[in-house]
């Protein structure tokens, strides 16, 4: 385990939390997996 990273990122780009709502299921149907991980926010600045 990485001593020196803070927080997981969740799908939002927030700290990865069940209560937030910003996880993916492990045990999720492939549409609902394929919705979420088409919302992951990402750094798109082409920088």
């Amino acid at each position: 385990i990485l001593s020196n990273v803070s927080v997981v990122p969740g799908i939002d780009g927030e700290k990865m939390s069940k209560s937030k709502g910003n996880t993916i299921p492990l045990f999720a149907e492939d549409a609902e997996i394929e919705k979420l991980v088409m919302s992951i926010v990402t750094d798109s600045s082409g920088g």
